[in-house]
């Protein structure tokens, strides 16, 4: 084979790889980036790969597997980590976000999330979830220094943002106290939208109007959550009325502004909300017409408006 010809059999190679790539390999990315985007559980992608090769759309069998998906999502990961830590290589200082949660299958995890400069732009970026061995500051503070150690990027970290809870901010074990021994120029920093939470929680419970207020919503959330008959009802009014279907917001205080994505689901509701209600009066419901009546009344509506119109952003 002369070198000419071994050129061209290396293009037409190279063309055939691209070719490959474009018609087969970038479908499963997509469809497994799709997934990890929407939450999707990894099963729901072999079905997803499987519509799309019906529709004319050439994937390999051997990659129409739950397998694939989940190999694919943990290459366009390590992409996705290999571009984050390009970026701080060209940064002096990074915020590191934080928290601790049991997953859905109870698996004790930490979440980290990042904040930098790059280029004079600020970048917020997932960075991982890493199982925890447990959920004290010795195996937070054990868990996160070896991930950044890894990582290459310890010595960067600036400050860190935390709930507060004990485990990250205990003044003798707490995971920050631990890192401070190495990074003695370490922030701590309280989130904001904790702090403004437990500040809406102390306030809703010390105002006797807004503590009314709670209650009725929750009442309303109990009636129909309770009785599959009275959520249908609930339902089909939603359809005639407002063309749609949504669903009622529990307030919660553990969950961020829970209270006021109920109230405001409630204006959205409330037309199919007052006949529903109406129709389960008529049925003789004691709880339906105790609801109703708070409902209806004056007070309730203005309050309801007013906590709606100021939680707007």
């Amino acid at each position: 084979m002369t070198q000419k010809e071994g050129q061209n059999l290396k293009a037409l190679l190279a063309e055939e790889r691209a070719k490959f790539a474009k018609e087969e390999i970038f479908p499963l990315f997509s469809t497994a980036y799709f997934i990890a985007k929407q939450d999707f559980a990894f099963a729901d992608g072999e079905d997803l790969l499987k519509f799309l090769n019906f529709h004319q759309v050439k994937i390999p069998t051997r990659y129409r597997n739950t397998e694939a998906v989940r190999e694919a999502i943990a290459h366009i990961s390590s992409s996705i980590q290999a571009q984050i830590l390009e970026d701080l290589n060209e940064c002096s200082t990074f915020n590191l976000q934080m928290d601790e949660l049991n997953d859905i299958s109870f698996t004790k995890v930490l979440t980290l999330n990042i904040r930098y400069v790059v280029r004079g732009v600020p970048v917020s970026r997932f960075l991982g979830l890493i199982k925890l061995v447990d959920q004290d500051g010795k195996s937070i503070y054990q868990t996160v220094k070896k991930t950044l150690k890894d990582m290459k990027i310890y010595e960067k970290l600036g400050s860190v943002c935390t709930d507060g809870g004990s485990s990250f901010c205990g003044i003798n074990k707490g995971a920050i106290k631990r890192l401070t021994v190495n990074l003695p120029k370490l922030l701590s920093i309280h989130c904001i939208s904790h702090r403004l939470n437990l500040c809406v929680i102390d306030l809703w419970k010390g105002d006797k109007v807004l503590n009314q207020i709670n209650q009725s919503v929750y009442n309303l959330c109990k009636l129909f959550s309770n009785s599959s008959n009275r959520l249908k009802l609930l339902k089909d009014n939603e359809q005639k009325m407002l063309n749609k279907e949504l669903h009622l917001i529990r307030p919660i205080d553990i969950r961020w502004m829970s209270k006021f994505y109920a109230i405001k689901r409630i204006i959205l509701l409330y037309p199919a909300l007052i006949r529903s209600l109406v129709q389960l009066v008529i049925q003789k419901n004691l709880n339906a017409t105790c609801s109703y009546i708070q409902m209806v009344e004056f007070k309730t509506v203005a309050h309801l408006a007013i906590l709606s119109d100021i939680s707007y952003y």
